[in-house]
Parts: C-alpha cells; sequence; structure tokens
C-alpha cells in the first residue's frame, strides 16, 4: 500500500495526497535547496535612516528621498490654497444672497437684486406679515412671495419697473400695496388669487397687464387704469367685484375672458381701437345693463356675451351697413337683443337727438339713434346712409326699404306706439322723440 511521503496517509492510486497536496509523481529530493547568501558585511550607519512620522518604520535618508518629500510638500500646499481660494469665492458669490435681506417680527426687508432673484425667503413663507423692498431693485421676481398667506401690505420703491410673474399669486391676505411710478409691466399670475386686495390704481407708464393678472381678486372693488394701456390680457379681471369700469382709449386688445364672472359689474365703454372682443370676454357678467361697442369692431368671439342676462342697451356707434359687416359668434344672443345702432354723432352735436325702432324680418328689431339737425325726419334718413329708400306718391313719401329689406307694400309708420298722420316728408322731428318702423309683407 502507498503512503504519501510527506504526511504518512494513504495514497490509493491517487498521485496527489488527498490530506496535504503532495504530487508523489514529483521526486523532490532531485531539487537542491538553494540559500540566500547574505553579505553580513553590508551595513548602513543609523544617520541613514531617519524614522516616518506616525508610524515605527524608517526610510533612507539621501537627494532622492530628500526630493519626494519636497514634492509632497508641495501638493498639499497647492490643494491647501485652492481649498482657501474655493471657499473665499463661493463666500463673496453667496454673501449678496445671504446678507440681501432680512426676516425680523414679520417685517421682511430685500436689499439687494440678486436676494429678490434667489427668494431664500420662502422656506419662512408663513413668518412674513409685511414686505419691503429697497431703493435700486428694479424688478419683483417670478413667484417671490407667492402663497405669502399672512403677508398683508407690500411696499415697493420707484426704482421697480417690473412685477414678474406670479410675484404675489396667493398671498390670501394681502390688503394693500403700492405701485411704484415708474411700474410699466404687470406680468400674469403677478396677483392672481388675492382675495383681500380691495383697490389698485395703476401707475401711468403700465403698457400691458399679463394674462390672469388680477384675476379671481374677488373683493377688487375699485380699479383705475392709466391712459398708456395697450394690452389687457386674457383672464386678466376674471372674478373682480367692480361696477363699472373705463378702459383707457389707447387700448387695443381684450383677451379671452378678461373680465369673464365679474358678476357686480354695470356699464363699460369698449375703445375704439379694439377691433375684436374676444371668446368669453364678458361672460357671466349677469349685473352688466350697459356696454358701448367700438366703432371698428369686426367680430365678436363665442359666447363673449353669453349670462349677460340684464343687458337692456349695446350701443354701437355707426349704421346698420357697418353692423351687417361685423361677425360674431354663436352664444351672445343677450347682445344681439339689447343692440342699439347709433348714427350720426355720437356726441350729440346735432340740436336733436331722435331714435328709430326698427322690426325687422323674423321679429329681429334693431334700434337707431339719429343726432341731427334737419328739420323733418326724412332728411335725417336720407342723411345717414341712405337708411331708408321710397317712392313719392300724391300723399307724401312711402318707405318701401330700410336696411336695404323690403316690404310689400310699405314698412308701417309710428311715433311712440301710436299712428302718425303725416308721412315721413312731412313729419318734423321733434328732439327725444322715438319713431317705429314695423317690417309688413301681404
Amino acid at each position: 500500500m502507498r503512503t504519501c511521503p510527506n504526511c504518512g496517509a494513504e495514497l490509493r492510486d491517487k498521485r496527489v495526497c488527498g490530506e496535504c497536496g503532495y504530487d508523489a509523481s514529483v521526486d523532490y529530493a532531485r531539487f537542491p535547496t538553494i540559500t540566500p547568501k547574505i553579505n553580513e558585511s553590508l551595513s548602513f550607519p543609523d544617520s541613514a535612516w531617519e524614522p516616518v512620522s506616525g508610524g515605527d518604520g524608517s526610510v533612507p535618508r539621501g537627494p532622492l528621498a530628500s526630493k519626494k518629500r519636497k514634492g509632497t510638500s508641495k501638493k498639499l500646499a497647492l490643494i491647501l490654497v485652492g481649498s482657501i481660494a474655493v471657499i473665499l469665492l463661493l463666500a463673496l458669490i453667496l454673501l449678496p444672497f445671504i446678507r440681501g435681506w432680512t426676516l425680523r417680527n414679520g417685517v421682511l426687508t430685500v436689499k439687494t437684486e440678486a436676494a429678490m432673484k434667489m427668494h431664500f425667503w420662502l422656506g419662512r413663507r408663513n413668518k412674513i406679515v409685511r414686505v419691503v423692498v429697497e431703493e435700486g431693485i428694479t424688478s419683483v421676481a417670478d413667484h417671490a412671495f407667492n402663497n405669502c398667506a399672512k403677508l398683508t401690505s407690500v411696499k415697493l420703491p420707484n426704482s421697480v419697473k417690473t412685477i414678474g410673474s406670479g410675484a404675489f399669486e396667493g398671498c390670501v391676505s394681502l390688503v394693500s400695496i403700492n405701485l411704484p411710478k415708474n411700474l410699466t409691466s404687470i406680468e400674469s399670475y403677478a396677483f392672481f388669487d388675492c382675495g383681500k386686495l380691495t383697490s389698485i390704481e395703476l401707475p401711468s407708464g403700465v403698457r400691458t397687464i399679463g394674462s390672469a393678472a388680477f384675476s379671481r381678486c374677488s373683493s377688487l372693488s375699485s380699479v383705475t387704469l392709466p391712459d398708456g394701456l395697450t394690452i389687457i390680457g386674457g383672464s386678466a379681471f376674471y372674478g373682480c367685484a367692480f361696477t363699472s369700469l373705463v378702459l383707457p382709449d389707447g387700448v387695443s386688445r381684450i383677451g379671452a375672458a378678461a373680465f369673464c364672472d365679474c358678476a357686480s359689474l354695470e356699464s363699460i365703454t369698449i375703445p375704439d381701437g379694439v377691433n375684436r372682443i374676444e371668446q368669453l370676454a364678458f361672460q357671466g357678467c349677469r349685473s352688466l345693463t350697459e356696454i358701448r361697442l367700438p366703432a371698428g369692431l369686426e367680430e365678436v368671439g363665442i359666447s363673449a356675451f353669453s349670462g349677460c342676462d340684464a343687458l337692456s342697451v349695446a350701443v354701437f356707434p355707426g349704421t346698420l351697413e357697418q353692423w351687417d359687416r361685423v361677425s360674431y359668434w354663436r352664444g351672445n344672443d343677450e347682445l344681439l337683443a339689447a343692440l342699439v345702432i347709433e348714427v350720426g354723432d355720437a356726441s350729440g352735436v346735432g340740436s336733436r337727438t331722435v331714435t328709430l325702432k326698427i322690426s325687422g324680418q323674423g321679429g329681429k328689431t334693431s334700434i337707431v339713434v339719429l343726432h341731427t339737425d334737419a328739420e323733418y325726419l326724412l332728411e335725417a334718413l336720407l342723411e345717414n346712409n341712405d337708411l331708408v329708400f321710397g317712392v313719392q306718391s300724391v300723399y307724401g313719401f312711402n318707405i318701401t326699404f330700410v336696411n336695404e329689406t323690403c316690404a310689400d307694400p310699405e314698412w308701417v309708420f309710428t311715433r311712440n306706439g301710436e299712428p302718425v298722420e303725416t308721412s315721413v316728408d312731412q313729419t318734423p322731428i321733434e328732439d327725444g322723440q322715438v319713431y317705429e318702423f314695423t317690417y309688413r309683407k301681404n
């Protein structure tokens, strides 16, 4: 039986011992043991060695070692200097933001433009009761004070020219704010949902009011708009509480739903520079009784006056022919029912003012206001773009066409609902009278 020469374990037919791993096929006796020779006479003096800092070992002295140590020291110095430089640079960058505002006893004071842009105070927004922005800052940044629920008043310097998008959005306790005289633009959603804001006076330099800028300001009952205003954005005054509003003559665009759901609005005059009333512009203004449309009106959008159930007078300063060129979309039945066509000088320069009530085909009624110096009614009718046509007979002038609509044999002519014994060419004009022309066809 074969045994392992190394450990004595039984090998059986195996070449390698399973116990110690000895390979029995190799005759290790053939290989002599190699012992390294050490020159014991070789030695280094103690001065050639130096201890390693923080350890028990030592390193050799000499030019090479010194060079390595110097290189390591330089690297460490560079790293240290670079770290200090980075810290100083970060301090210079962050200092305006950190030191550019203070919050004490609920009063937030903003001192720098940099702090305004970063608005780090939003993490403490629930502690802000009053905001003071110092002189030199030119804009209120987007969302700078949004959702400051306890904010009640804001003081802005005259250097501010722009109030950014959503700057005071959701400031539900905001009651008052002074708008600086150099302000030119109020961006979208600037005062959205400021439910306690009661009045606003826009400075003379404001040119644009962004979309939804004052939307859902449900207590906003007094608004003064400047003469230089040109654009009122969509939903700009959605759901506000004012009863009347004078739009400046320079306004050229009123956005969609600009005055939608202004339930307290009773009257408004739209300037002549507006040629399109956008969709939903006055939808839901259920207290609106009177509106003056622009002379250059070309289009009335979808449901612009839908829900204006109290509307009784909608004056269009032009002729019936001009009104026929106006495109109006569905959902404006309230406007059409209240339409008054004001022909002639809208300022009333004529010495006499008469009203014509024209009931045409299908029961459609139009009201025309004439300002005139004519003595007889026919003269006033003919001097206004040939409003009527007819034939002269032995009994007087019989009107057959009114606003290009023919009646057979003629239109019925009455005054204040009562028959008139004279024809239109023989009927003297009485100031303030109402004359009716009713379509009749045999």
